[in-house]
């Protein structure tokens, strides 16, 4: 992979980042909302319904800030591209789709039909993973 690839994928990790980080502040701002005092109980109930939405999307959230993260570091240590699994380059299609991603395509769809779950990536140790760095 090139220089100018690996900085337009940094860049494309970085604004989807930015995004979550966004995405994240406007959830802030609506659970603001939701702590002011209501009378009516249909506007009770809607306020429940966000608040549990906005639980669900920040564990998400939080999973890809984290694999953003991950792929961040891995291209700084020069293992960034390699799948975590079997050590092959990931095809560069694939992490133009997928900037984050972790396992080549075809572990990736193994992972799924065993239904493995991918380690969390702040858990992963750079110096085990396959690559051209030193770590």
């Amino acid at each position: 992979m090139n220089e100018q690839e690996l900085s337009r994928l940094r860049n494309q990790l970085m604004i989807k980042r930015k995004e979550i980080f966004d995405r994240v502040r406007g959830l802030e701002s609506g659970l603001q909302e939701l702590q002011e005092p209501q009378s009516e109980l249909e506007e009770l109930a809607h306020k429940a319904e966000r608040a549990d939405l906005c639980n669900k999307l920040g564990s998400r959230e939080r999973g890809e800030i984290e694999a953003i993260e991950l792929a961040l570091r891995k291209m700084d240590g020069g293992k960034y591209g390699f799948c975590e699994e079997c050590g092959q380059a990931i095809l560069q299609k694939r992490l133009q789709a997928i900037p984050w991603a972790r396992l080549c395509r075809q572990d990736a769809e193994e992972y799924e039909k065993t239904g493995q779950i991918i380690m969390d990536a702040r858990d992963v140790d750079l110096s085990e993973l396959p690559g051209k760095g030193t770590g």
